[in-house]
């Protein structure tokens, strides 16, 4: 595979997801939360259609009015989402941890393993025509 095709997958989700965040910020009505001199998109206080840095911070409102879809599994998930917490909340520095592991490190797991299985498939389809 063409390392520009590689770098394009590395890179893809990102751009979209900030084109996404682009699209939405100009319809967002609530006054914005603010922290470290920093302005972020989502509300301060609880908001009953949708999660604000409010359920962030304290996840029962959140639990209680957003999560109809995977209610019946929530137990499944509990452990894993307050295990990561957890973990993360180990390094002393818990917003650069959630940036490190799970918004570099996360998806970078991703894309090696994805670009792992396209090599493989592509190293074997030649193998098939030789």
């Amino acid at each position: 595979m063409k390392t520009s095709y590689k770098l394009a997958l590395l890179f893809a989700p990102f751009v979209l997801m900030i084109i996404v965040n682009e699209l939405v910020r100009p319809t967002i009505k609530e006054k914005p939360y603010g922290g470290f001199g920093v302005t972020f998109m989502n509300p301060e206080l609880w908001v009953k259609d949708r999660c604000s840095w409010a359920c962030h911070n304290s996840s029962k409102y959140c639990e209680k009015h957003h999560i109809r879809y995977v209610r019946p599994i929530k137990k499944y998930i509990d452990p894993l989402y307050f295990g990561i917490i957890r973990f993360l909340k180990g390094f002393g520095n818990y917003g650069l941890a959630n940036i490190i592991f799970l918004v570099i490190g996360w998806p970078l797991l991703m894309w090696f393993l994805l670009i792992g299985c396209l090599d493989l498939r592509a190293e074997l389809k030649i193998k098939k025509h030789a």
